[in-house]
């Protein structure tokens, strides 16, 4: 017998993002490589002044649940991050609810970094859609880069880090957004890469920003002779779990409406293999993404809470997203725009993507 008997929806998604700052003005300040800027044709990032990750998912929350309006239905809450969220040996996720929800429902962390987000996605999906019926499911995601404890122009490569929330409400009540499939894989062996040379007893304090490329860069020396294999396995990863997401539903690229890839520059990797399966850049949501940056766990709601609010979707397109973190993991969903789905206000209210201070 089935265990897989309920469709499962995405009922609403709300997105918060910072101020826009041009990435050119970081160039001229020195703070971002016009090498790297060039290479990873970024334009802009989303910069956030004095609010922290879990105030953010507030805003976030408090904005879906005001379109959605079925708080009480909630019986279980994913927050996904990949950095600091206001203190150390704390739960962001019980402030989150005690912040905004008028109920406590039990809570849980998910750390799979970039890949968290769309983690917390297949999580909820294979909970609603068994028959042993659980509610709806809150997922929130939330990213605030700032120094002294991270640069986002120079800690990391291939991207720009983005500060901004994102709140996404997944049910079996019908709503335009079916969810269809999703699938998580792995690469454990690929875990050194972002460890570095050894363990430390203490997180590291806040005088000096984290140093990622150096982690790396001793992890490439180290595996001088099989750099281009490792990375034909990072990108590789991505491209190989939607090709098997899209064959176990007798679909192919061509099938696919919109694709919603991870926010990262035109420097890495994934982007050529894609085109190499004629994925183009129109297909993707890389004009979003390269005026954002990349919003860690977070990427995969903003561009769906993007393309829904603008109407860029029609009636029986399938959207397909994806998402890489570091460890490795990948993982990728499915979903499908209801026939119903007429793009009205009412049908597009539900997804929507604000600034702090004010629309976006």
């Amino acid at each position: 017998m089935n265990r897989f008997e309920n469709d499962v929806y995405i009922e609403g998604i709300s997105t918060v993002l910072g101020q826009s700052k041009d990435l050119k003005e970081a160039v001229k300040a020195n703070e971002y490589s016009e090498e790297e800027y060039v290479a990873n044709a970024l334009t802009h990032v989303s910069v956030v002044e004095g609010l922290y990750p879990p105030e953010l998912a507030v805003e976030a929350v408090n904005d879906v649940i005001t379109n959605v309006s079925r708080t009480e239905f909630i019986r279980l809450h994913f927050h996904a991050s990949t950095y600091f969220q206001g203190q150390d040996l704390w739960t962001p996720a019980a402030y989150i609810q005690n912040e905004s929800l008028s109920i406590s429902v039990p809570w849980i962390e998910v750390d799979q970094k970039s890949n968290g987000g769309l983690a917390a996605i297949h999580l909820a999906r294979q909970l609603l859609s068994s028959k042993q019926q659980v509610g709806d499911v809150l997922i929130t995601t939330a990213e605030r880069y700032a120094p002294p404890g991270f640069n986002r122009y120079r800690s990391e490569s291939g991207t720009v880090m983005a500060d901004g929330a994102t709140a996404m409400i997944l049910s079996t009540e019908k709503s335009p957004l079916r969810l269809v499939d999703s699938k998580l894989t792995a690469d454990s062996s690929l875990e050194p890469m972002y460890r570095g040379e050894g363990f430390r007893s203490a997180s590291q304090g806040g005088e000096n920003a984290l140093d990622l490329r150096q982690r790396k860069m001793q992890f490439m020396l180290n595996h001088r002779r099989d750099l281009d294999s490792i990375s034909a396995r990072i990108a590789g990863g991505l491209v190989d779990v939607m090709e098997s997401l899209l064959s176990a539903n007798s679909l192919n690229f061509s099938d696919v409406s919109r694709i919603v890839l991870p926010n990262n520059g035109k420097s890495v990797y994934w982007w050529r293999l894609l085109e190499q399966k004629g994925v183009s850049l129109s297909r993707t949501t890389w004009d979003f993404g390269k005026s954002i940056g990349h919003l860690g766990a977070g990427d995969q709601a903003a561009a769906l809470s993007d393309l829904l609010s603008r109407r860029s979707v029609s009636a029986g397109d399938y959207l397909l997203i994806a998402g890489s973190g570091y460890g490795f993991s990948w993982g990728a969903a499915l979903l499908q725009v209801e026939p119903s789905y007429d793009g009205s206000a009412g049908a597009t209210s539900r997804y929507s993507v604000a600034q702090v201070g004010g629309q976006q």
